[in-house]
């Protein structure tokens, strides 16, 4: 009996281990993110690409390292958080010995979550009143549309419940379940009634290099990596064999250190 005992114990650890890493595995490991200044002025337009740069284990748990790059600028680049995978569909952010709940796949219409947002561009919390849950058909996956939820500080505010609180409703955010927010991976939503300053948009998602998910919204004036100061804009994976970039108003393809108009005609290399 102790020996079914032990085995019984050993599946259930498997199961739940199994369980833990297969939510994790759907995750993208790659995310480009487009910082604009907020205002429009001043701070010109470029994307960091955030990576899972690999595991490690903090008093028994295993967590993964999340680091950053300037994609103008590979030297560019730093920590930016430590976080962690849970079966029950959570995402966690390690500062010093505390957990900070990042995404919470396992809401319900109605619930009320806060959680840390802004990690690596300084960080603040957000409480988010979960609106709609759907499926997006395009990708297959859960989809979280979630409303702000913010405190007026000073003057009158006709939304307000008796504490000071409303909905944020017109700056709705989403979320996707295995690639994160649309506002950027970590970054989650500027602070509420915030106008100025530096905000993100998350341009394309990837797999183990394998583009996942790309924003449709952005994507013709951006693609998926922008550098503001050529004003190249590559429309497909980074690290492809082939790219298509817009430069000076018209499509090329760089294939094999060569380059080709949309014609198939080399243009130079």
């Amino acid at each position: 009996m102790k020996r079914i005992n032990f085995f019984m114990i050993c599946a259930l650890i498997s199961v739940y281990t199994l369980a833990q890493n297969e939510w994790a595995d759907i995750w993208c490991n790659q995310w480009n993110i487009l910082e604009y200044n907020v205002s429009g002025m001043g701070i010109p337009e470029e994307t960091w690409r955030y990576y899972m740069a690999g595991d490690t284990t903090i008093a028994g748990q295993k967590y993964t390292m999340v680091n950053r790059y300037w994609t103008a600028d590979e030297t560019k680049m730093g920590a930016v958080a430590t976080i962690r995978f849970t079966n029950d569909k959570k995402v966690y952010a390690l500062f010093g010995d505390t957990e900070y709940l990042v995404y919470d796949f396992s809401v319900q219409v109605g619930d009320t979550i806060e959680t840390i947002v802004g990690i690596g561009r300084g960080t603040w919390f957000q409480q988010l009143l979960v609106h709609q849950i759907d499926i997006d058909e395009m990708i297959n996956r859960k989809t979280i549309t979630l409303y702000p939820i913010c405190k007026m500080e000073d003057g009158e505010c006709d939304e307000c419940d008796e504490n000071g609180y409303y909905l944020w409703e017109c700056c709705p955010i989403e979320w996707i379940e295995g690639v994160g927010s649309t506002e950027g991976f970590l970054m989650g939503y500027p602070p509420c009634g915030w106008t100025g300053g530096i905000g993100h948009k998350l341009l394309c998602a990837y797999k183990d290099d394998e583009l996942k998910y790309i924003n449709e919204f952005y994507h013709n004036d951006y693609g998926c990596e922008y550098n503001a100061a050529t004003g190249m804009k590559n429309l497909v994976m980074p690290k492809s064999s082939s790219q298509k970039v817009f430069q000076n108003y018209q499509l090329l393809i760089y294939n094999e250190n060569k380059t080709y108009n949309v014609m198939g005609v080399e243009v130079g290399e």
